[in-house]
């Protein structure tokens, strides 16, 4: 779930929820900590990172005070359910874990983006959701 702030356009997630099944958790910790990582990372893809260049090809992003990336102040609590179905095919039952979010939340934030933009008939179909993408497409469906 998120907000949009329509006089700036920064997009702030106030809830995000997710489920996952890696098996047997041998390290529960490590699990919390790697599935938390990976939302930092989609949530970057979905709000913050984009390669940008300049007319001859040149990169406009080459350190991190142009290559926006998400620190603890964007990436919410999230509440999370774990689902464990051991596998199979390991001595343990463990399965991979942690890199599933980085998957899926750019889409998720995106869905629920173009959900809080729908009032206005608009749709925002390129990411990042940056502050101005996003201020735009609110001013051009006034």
């Amino acid at each position: 779930m998120v907000e949009i702030d329509p006089r700036t356009g920064v997009v702030e997630i106030v809830e995000y929820c997710l489920a996952d099944d890696c098996g047997t958790r041998l390290n529960p910790a490590t699990v919390e900590g790697q599935t938390d990582g990976s939302l930092a990372q989609g949530i970057g893809a979905a709000l913050f990172e984009e390669y940008v260049y300049d007319e001859q090809g040149q990169p406009l992003v080459a350190t991190l005070a142009d290559y926006l990336i998400p620190t603890i102040n964007e990436v919410p609590a999230t509440r999370k359910t774990a689902v464990v179905t051991p596998s199979p095919f390991t001595p343990l039952g463990a399965k991979g874990c942690g890199e599933g979010a980085i998957h899926v939340t750019p889409a998720a934030i995106m869905c629920a983006v173009n959900d809080a933009l729908a009032p206005l008939g608009v749709l925002l179909r390129e990411v990042p959701a940056a502050p101005q993408r996003v201020w735009n497409l609110i001013r051009e469906s006034a």
